[in-house]
């Protein structure tokens, strides 16, 4: 495989992660794609960055529909083993990172709206989990 500058899923794990029946799944797996889009948006001191930025934009889009559509906070796992309470605390730091990242990226391409629905979902649910003391 060349190394391409650009991302992408092959068209059969695309359909596979599409269709793989059950809700908790669809989840999970749209709360990875949150956090892989969301860590892989570089900052403005990164070499190229905005073309870099511009290539990960439509799978933003499609992420960022996932965010709003959660309605009640995004999920965690359950772990039969160790501490579920660190694993899920780290787990749901990377996401709402990852969303504040998605918010980033749509400020830097000059698209106010969507960065706002960004941070207010990645604030409200920092919030949620620390409290508006913290």
């Amino acid at each position: 495989v060349k190394d391409v500058a650009s991302y992408a899923t092959h068209p059969v794990v695309h359909r596979w992660a599409y269709y793989f029946p059950g809700e908790d799944v669809r989840v999970e797996l749209a709360q990875l794609a949150i956090i892989m889009v969301g860590w892989a948006v570089p900052d403005s001191s990164t070499r190229d960055y905005s073309t870099m930025q511009r290539r990960l934009l439509p799978h933003a889009q499609v992420c960022s529909q996932w965010v709003l559509a959660v309605e009640t906070g995004l999920r965690t796992r359950s772990y039969t083993s160790g501490n579920t309470d660190l694993v899920e605390s780290e787990e749901k730091e990377a996401t709402l990172d990852a969303i504040h990242n998605l918010g980033n990226l749509y400020a830097d391409q000059g698209k106010l709206i969507e960065a706002e629905k960004m941070y207010e979902r990645a604030l409200g649910d920092y919030e949620e989990a620390l409290g508006l003391e913290h």
